[in-house]
């Protein structure tokens, strides 16, 4: 049992006061999710050791503590979480996906540590029907978009809403290196036109 095991559960208690570590504010933030997006690994170990804290809390916005660990690049965090085996990988709302938010900004040690858990669907399109391969290539992310097309999972023929491609993409950013992979790809398919034809 860890040093930092409570008798009460789902509390933490300082004095004669009692913390409800599940507490959120008005934009359904909580201790937790603070914590991971601040990178405050000791604070986080501390709240995670509260049996009954709730790991996968998303706010207003969709955002869960492990995809503010992965946006801000925490990646002694993103293991914290993820040792859990409760915090979700793939959530439905792809924008705020934590693969996607370590994508956005290039964090490729929290990628690898991600799609070591072989739980996300680097193929899911978001609203505006990119991929994550897609937000990496576009952001100028040339490492990450390899490490995503070395799992062997991304589709190469994905479109967006405009009907643009990811070749079409890498070609235009100038990744050599992108469209080597891309190319090398059996099921790549290079006549794909964008909605303009």
């Amino acid at each position: 049992m860890s040093q930092h095991a409570y008798k009460q559960p789902n509390k933490i208690t300082e004095d004669d006061r009692v913390i409800d570590i599940n507490f959120s504010d008005l934009v359904r933030r909580t201790p937790l999710s603070y914590a991971a997006e601040g990178g405050n690994e000791v604070l986080v170990a501390l709240i995670l050791d509260c049996e009954e804290v709730n790991v996968d809390t998303a706010d207003n916005h969709g955002v869960t503590p492990l995809a503010y660990a992965a946006g801000e690049d925490h990646e002694c965090i993103v293991q914290l979480l993820l040792a859990t085996g409760k915090a979700d990988i793939d959530p439905l709302n792809t924008e705020t996906a934590p693969l996607v938010k370590a994508a956005f900004k290039g964090h490729e040690g929290v990628i690898r540590l991600l799609l070591a858990t072989k739980k996300d669907d680097i193929n899911r399109q978001e609203s505006s029907e990119r991929i994550v391969l897609m937000h990496a290539v576009d952001l100028g992310h040339e490492d990450v978009a390899n490490l995503l097309l070395a799992t062997g999972k991304a589709d190469p023929n994905t479109q967006d809403g405009f009907g643009e491609s990811l070749l079409s993409q890498a070609a235009v950013h100038g990744y050599e290196g992108v469209v080597k992979s891309l190319l090398a790809m059996k099921d790549i398919n290079v006549e794909l036109r964008d909605n303009g034809g």
